[in-house]
Protein backbone atom coordinates (compact mmCIF):
# COMPACT_ATOMS: atom_id res chain seq x y z
CA UNK A 1 0.00 0.00 0.00
CA UNK A 2 3.32 2.65 0.79
CA UNK A 3 4.40 2.01 -2.86
CA UNK A 4 0.97 2.51 -4.36
CA UNK A 5 0.60 6.08 -2.58
CA UNK A 6 4.14 7.12 -3.00
CA UNK A 7 3.19 6.32 -7.01
CA UNK A 8 0.27 8.03 -6.79
CA UNK A 9 1.37 11.07 -5.40
CA UNK A 10 4.59 10.96 -7.97
CA UNK A 11 2.21 10.43 -10.85
CA UNK A 12 -0.36 13.43 -9.33
CA UNK A 13 2.47 15.73 -9.30
CA UNK A 14 4.44 15.04 -12.68
CA UNK A 15 0.74 15.43 -14.14
CA UNK A 16 0.21 18.64 -12.86
CA UNK A 17 3.52 19.43 -13.83
CA UNK A 18 3.41 18.44 -17.57
CA UNK A 19 1.00 19.57 -18.84
CA UNK A 20 -3.51 18.88 -20.85
CA UNK A 21 -6.58 20.30 -21.78
CA UNK A 22 -9.65 20.48 -24.01
CA UNK A 23 -9.96 24.57 -21.79
CA UNK A 24 -10.09 26.14 -25.73
CA UNK A 25 -13.27 27.10 -24.34
CA UNK A 26 -12.21 30.59 -22.83
CA UNK A 27 -12.08 31.92 -26.31
CA UNK A 28 -15.85 30.26 -27.51
CA UNK A 29 -17.22 31.85 -24.08
CA UNK A 30 -18.06 28.44 -22.87
CA UNK A 31 -17.23 26.81 -19.67
CA UNK A 32 -18.80 22.85 -19.86
CA UNK A 33 -18.44 20.03 -22.51
CA UNK A 34 -20.07 16.83 -22.26
CA UNK A 35 -19.92 13.95 -25.10
CA UNK A 36 -18.62 10.30 -25.98
CA UNK A 37 -15.73 8.62 -27.55
CA UNK A 38 -15.06 5.05 -28.95
CA UNK A 39 -11.95 3.75 -28.06
CA UNK A 40 -9.75 1.96 -24.76
CA UNK A 41 -13.00 1.83 -23.08
CA UNK A 42 -16.12 3.30 -24.66
CA UNK A 43 -16.36 6.37 -22.63
CA UNK A 44 -18.72 9.50 -22.06
CA UNK A 45 -17.25 12.48 -20.40
CA UNK A 46 -18.34 15.40 -18.71
CA UNK A 47 -15.61 18.20 -18.55
CA UNK A 48 -15.43 21.94 -16.52
CA UNK A 49 -12.52 24.38 -17.95
CA UNK A 50 -10.68 26.37 -15.11
CA UNK A 51 -12.49 24.61 -11.86
CA UNK A 52 -9.04 23.61 -10.44
CA UNK A 53 -6.18 25.82 -12.21
CA UNK A 54 -6.54 28.90 -14.58
CA UNK A 55 -6.37 27.29 -18.33
CA UNK A 56 -6.77 23.83 -16.85
CA UNK A 57 -9.88 21.51 -16.98
CA UNK A 58 -11.65 18.85 -14.59
CA UNK A 59 -12.93 15.56 -17.10
CA UNK A 60 -14.96 13.55 -15.18
CA UNK A 61 -15.09 9.82 -17.72
CA UNK A 62 -17.09 6.84 -17.78
CA UNK A 63 -16.03 3.92 -19.54
CA UNK A 64 -17.43 0.46 -20.52
CA UNK A 65 -15.44 -2.54 -22.07
CA UNK A 66 -17.76 -4.46 -23.83
CA UNK A 67 -17.68 -8.56 -24.85
CA UNK A 68 -15.49 -10.86 -22.69
CA UNK A 69 -13.19 -7.96 -21.08
CA UNK A 70 -16.36 -6.12 -19.63
CA UNK A 71 -15.80 -3.90 -17.10
CA UNK A 72 -17.46 -0.29 -16.12
CA UNK A 73 -14.78 2.44 -14.62
CA UNK A 74 -15.13 6.26 -13.27
CA UNK A 75 -12.71 8.05 -13.72
CA UNK A 76 -11.19 11.83 -13.78
CA UNK A 77 -8.77 13.82 -15.21
CA UNK A 78 -7.22 17.14 -14.87
CA UNK A 79 -6.27 18.70 -18.55
CA UNK A 80 -3.60 21.08 -19.36
CA UNK A 81 -3.46 23.19 -23.16
CA UNK A 82 0.31 22.20 -24.71
CA UNK A 83 0.30 24.15 -27.89
CA UNK A 84 -2.34 25.65 -30.38
CA UNK A 85 -1.46 24.16 -33.70
CA UNK A 86 -3.15 26.61 -35.99
CA UNK A 87 -3.54 30.75 -36.02
CA UNK A 88 -7.31 30.98 -35.25
CA UNK A 89 -6.70 28.68 -32.25
CA UNK A 90 -8.93 25.93 -33.10
CA UNK A 91 -6.98 23.04 -33.38
CA UNK A 92 -4.58 21.91 -29.72
CA UNK A 93 -2.73 19.98 -28.08
CA UNK A 94 -3.13 18.68 -24.42
CA UNK A 95 -1.92 15.89 -22.03
CA UNK A 96 -2.78 15.31 -18.18
CA UNK A 97 -3.92 12.30 -16.56
CA UNK A 98 -5.65 11.10 -13.50
CA UNK A 99 -7.01 7.64 -11.60
CA UNK A 100 -9.66 4.79 -12.35
CA UNK A 101 -11.40 3.44 -10.01
CA UNK A 102 -13.71 0.31 -11.21
CA UNK A 103 -15.59 -3.50 -11.49
CA UNK A 104 -14.46 -6.45 -14.16
CA UNK A 105 -17.25 -7.82 -15.16
CA UNK A 106 -15.74 -10.83 -17.75
CA UNK A 107 -13.21 -13.27 -17.39
CA UNK A 108 -11.29 -10.70 -15.83
CA UNK A 109 -13.51 -9.94 -13.01
CA UNK A 110 -12.51 -7.97 -9.84
CA UNK A 111 -11.76 -4.40 -8.87
CA UNK A 112 -9.82 -2.27 -10.71
CA UNK A 113 -7.64 1.21 -10.56
CA UNK A 114 -5.44 2.42 -12.74
CA UNK A 115 -3.53 6.20 -12.85
CA UNK A 116 -3.05 7.18 -16.63
CA UNK A 117 -1.55 9.76 -18.48
CA UNK A 118 -2.99 10.64 -22.02
CA UNK A 119 -1.75 13.53 -24.60
CA UNK A 120 -4.68 13.98 -27.69
CA UNK A 121 -5.60 17.10 -30.14
CA UNK A 122 -8.51 18.57 -30.31
CA UNK A 123 -10.31 20.57 -33.33
CA UNK A 124 -13.14 22.88 -31.87
CA UNK A 125 -15.42 23.00 -35.25
CA UNK A 126 -17.94 25.59 -34.27
CA UNK A 127 -18.95 27.18 -30.81
CA UNK A 128 -20.73 24.02 -29.62
CA UNK A 129 -18.96 21.23 -31.42
CA UNK A 130 -15.09 19.78 -31.18
CA UNK A 131 -13.77 16.82 -32.12
CA UNK A 132 -10.69 14.81 -30.55
CA UNK A 133 -8.42 12.19 -30.15
CA UNK A 134 -6.09 11.10 -27.73
CA UNK A 135 -4.29 8.26 -26.48
CA UNK A 136 -2.18 7.43 -23.28
CA UNK A 137 -0.88 4.47 -20.54
CA UNK A 138 -0.69 4.02 -17.22
CA UNK A 139 -0.05 1.52 -14.14
CA UNK A 140 -3.01 -0.40 -13.15
CA UNK A 141 -3.55 -2.26 -10.14
CA UNK A 142 -5.93 -5.80 -10.16
CA UNK A 143 -7.33 -7.99 -8.34
CA UNK A 144 -9.05 -10.51 -10.68
CA UNK A 145 -8.87 -14.04 -9.91
CA UNK A 146 -5.29 -14.97 -12.20
CA UNK A 147 -4.74 -11.95 -13.33
CA UNK A 148 -4.57 -9.49 -10.40
CA UNK A 149 -1.31 -7.84 -9.83
CA UNK A 150 0.29 -4.60 -10.94
CA UNK A 151 0.26 -4.47 -15.03
CA UNK A 152 -0.26 -1.77 -17.77
CA UNK A 153 -3.39 0.12 -18.42
CA UNK A 154 -3.83 1.34 -22.27
CA UNK A 155 -6.31 4.29 -23.10
CA UNK A 156 -7.27 5.16 -26.30
CA UNK A 157 -9.84 7.65 -27.74
CA UNK A 158 -12.00 9.16 -30.91
CA UNK A 159 -14.52 11.24 -29.74
CA UNK A 160 -17.02 14.25 -30.01
CA UNK A 161 -17.88 16.91 -27.23
CA UNK A 162 -20.85 19.19 -26.74
CA UNK A 163 -19.96 22.53 -25.22
CA UNK A 164 -22.15 24.99 -23.30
Amino acid sequence: MRKFAILLVTAVALTLGTASAQSFSAQYDTTQYAGGAIGLPITGYYGVSDLLFEGSDLRFRVGFMPFWLSSVTVGADILFPLATLDDAGDFNLYAGGGPSLGFGLGIFGGFYGDLTGVVGVDYRINDQLSVFGEGGVGVAFRSAAGVGGVGVAPRGALGVLFHF
